[in-house]
This record gives C-alpha cells, sequence and structure tokens, in this order.
C-alpha cells in the first residue's frame, strides 16, 4: 500500500476542503506554491474540451516578482493548445513552446522575458467529457525540483476527479438558476421544510416574500418569522403532510392574501415543500413582445391582450390605453381571430398557458 507524504496530504486536504465549499482550486494553487516555491500558479478552466476557459484562477507568490501578474498573458503566449497535451503528464515549459512556427517562438520567448519566467510546468487534466483544465505553474530564477513532477502526477487524478465534480456542481447550478428564474417571473416562490417545519432551503422569491437575510440567519434550520399561531398551524401541517402524503394550504399573511401550498418532498433530507405565489404587476410581465410574435399581433393589440389576461375588462383595458370603447373592441376582435380563441376567457387561458408570462 502506498503512502501519501505531508505535502501530497495537505495537497489532497485543500482539494477537499476547497470542494465542500464550492471551489477547489485556490487552496490547491496556495499549497503548490508554498510547497514549490513557485512565483505564481495559474489555472485555465474549460466547460468542455475545445471550448474558451469559462474561468482563470491565478496564485502568486507573496512579494510577486512578475511585471504583470494579470493571468491574461498566458492565452495570449499561444502555448502548445491543451488538447495536445496528454491528460496526467508533466510538460517542462520548453516542451509546449511553438518551434515549429520561428516568428511564434520568438515571440512567445519575449513575452516570458517580459515577464521575468525562466521556468514551467503544466499539467492537462481531463474530466472526460465534462471539463478540462490546464495548470501552469512559473518560476523566475531556478528551475523547479525534480519532487513537483512526482507530486503533481500522484495529485493529477484527484485533481481531475474534482474537475468532474466541478462541473457536475456547475450544471446543476445552471439547472436551479434557470428553474428559479422561470419561477420569479411567474412570482412563484418555494420553500423546503422538515417536518417540524424548520426551513432546509428557500428561493430567492420566498425569502424576499417572507423577509428571510440573505444568506439565512446564523441558525442552521431556522424558522419563519410568523404569529404563533400560524407557526403552530406551519408545524403541524409540515408533520401531517410528511407522514399522509396528502397536501394541504395554510394561510401566511392575511393581510396580503398569501398562502402556502404544502406538498410531500421527494428529495432526502426534506420532508415538505411549500410554494407561495405573488401577484406581478405589469413591469413584472413583460409579455407584450412576446405575444406580439407569437400570435402576430401589433404592439397596441398585444398590450391589449396581454391587459385582458390580467381580468381587465375590454373597456377598462383599452381606456387606460388611450383607446375608445369601439377601437378596444374592434381591437379585441382582431385578437381573437389571430390567436384563434372564443372571447376573453378563451384568450385568457391560452395567455397563462403559454409562453408569454414567462416574456
Amino acid at each position: 500500500m502506498a503512502f501519501l507524504s505531508a505535502s501530497q496530504s495537505e495537497l489532497l486536504l485543500a482539494l477537499i476542503e476547497g470542494s465542500a465549499q464550492g471551489e477547489p482550486w485556490e487552496g490547491v494553487l496556495r499549497a503548490l506554491v508554498r510547497q514549490s516555491g513557485a512565483d505564481c500558479a495559474l489555472l485555465l478552466a474549460s466547460p468542455l474540451t475545445g471550448e474558451p476557459p469559462r474561468r482563470i484562477l491565478a496564485i502568486h507568490a507573496p512579494g510577486p516578482r512578475f511585471i504583470n501578474p494579470d493571468p491574461a498573458w498566458l492565452a495570449a503566449l499561444g502555448l502548445s493548445p491543451s488538447a495536445a497535451l496528454r491528460p496526467g503528464r508533466i510538460y517542462a515549459l520548453e516542451e509546449i513552446l511553438d518551434f515549429n512556427a520561428p516568428e511564434v517562438l520568438a515571440r512567445q520567448r519575449a513575452m516570458l522575458a517580459e515577464m521575468g519566467i525562466a521556468h514551467g510546468r503544466a499539467l492537462r487534466l481531463g474530466a472526460d467529457g465534462a471539463g478540462e483544465a490546464l495548470l501552469f505553474m512559473a518560476r523566475a530564477r531556478e528551475d523547479f525540483p525534480a519532487s513537483l513532477a512526482a507530486t503533481l502526477s500522484s495529485i493529477a487524478p484527484h485533481l481531475a476527479a474534482a474537475l468532474r465534480l466541478d462541473s457536475e456542481q456547475a450544471r446543476l447550478q445552471l439547472q436551479a438558476s434557470m428553474a428559479e428564474e422561470a419561477l420569479a417571473r411567474l412570482g412563484i416562490g418555494q420553500i423546503a421544510f422538515d417536518t417540524q417545519g424548520r426551513v432546509v432551503a428557500a428561493d430567492p422569491v420566498a425569502r424576499q416574500a417572507l423577509g428571510f437575510g440573505m444568506p439565512f440567519p446564523a441558525q442552521p434550520m431556522p424558522r419563519l418569522q410568523l404569529p404563533t399561531e400560524t407557526a403552530l398551524e406551519l408545524e403541524r401541517a409540515c408533520a401531517t403532510v410528511a407522514g399522509s402524503g396528502i397536501g394541504e394550504a395554510i394561510l401566511l399573511d392575511p393581510r396580503r392574501g398569501l398562502w402556502l401550498a404544502l406538498r410531500k418532498a421527494d428529495q432526502p433530507g426534506t420532508a415538505v415543500i411549500g410554494t407561495l405565489r405573488l401577484p406581478q404587476d405589469e413591469e413584472a410581465q413583460p409579455a407584450v413582445g412576446m405575444l406580439a410574435a407569437i400570435h402576430g399581433l401589433s404592439r397596441r393589440e398585444a398590450a391589449l391582450a396581454e391587459a385582458m389576461s390580467r381580468g381587465e375588462s375590454i373597456v377598462e383595458a383599452g381606456a387606460r390605453l388611450g383607446l375608445t370603447r369601439e377601437t378596444a373592441r374592434n381591437y379585441s376582435k382582431r385578437i381573437y381571430a389571430k390567436t384563434g380563441t372564443s372571447g376573453q376567457a378563451d384568450l385568457v387561458r391560452l395567455i397563462l398557458t403559454g409562453l408569454a408570462p414567462l416574456g
């Protein structure tokens, strides 16, 4: 059985701690700089092989010797593309310069000299189609010790695994943000509860509607700030819904008419999901352009249709838009014809179940 050296253990610990915080790379780069005596360590991470880097992270030793610490110089150097580097192998700086093009090589050497970089090591990390990263370390004076290559080789598989995890986390975060944005456009907020009515998680709409801080209060699982009677009702409802699987609705704020619909959760660590919906004003529903594009309406027709979908009568909506009673009625007939609806109720159903509220 192979045992980890102290330096390898430090790097893996930094990687694990960083992964738990959603940023695995900064701690590893700092540890590498400290262990190797590097003047700079940089990481270029790309979501998929061949795509431009989605982020560039640079860590510099205290008292950096580089003239320009901006990591963008690595891309400007035009070093050997990472796709040409074998994953897991450690490359010296001379191995990734372009010796096939004298003019390019001269430019690279000039830029390296300007930066004060004399020695470097590069490591390509592949994540099996989930993304890739290029780790580059530089020194201004003496070359790196041979032990650096051994250390990098030993932790390369762990770094590749962290890259896969990082890529998956980024994908999940994107999915979550898309879902939250779509729900927010509809005024919908969601809260996850445990069986005792304590908050496990809440989206931005719910936090704003119920007065949550950003982030949550200090306690790990806070409770909603509700009147005692309502808080007890919420606690009872969460326990009941979690046990029976039958949904309930409770009134959180009579003044605002704010209801919370509860349903049993399927996610581990969560007992109940609560959903609330806030009224949307005109500015929060930019649906006019969407309606015009989808149904071939003029902007005025689309504005009238959007107003009717929010419960205004034809006359009321027309007056607010500066239309006479007769003009508004003529517009409504054209709207029904273009949308294939038979009246205002049918038009409202079409609009509210379509893409317009998400425009």
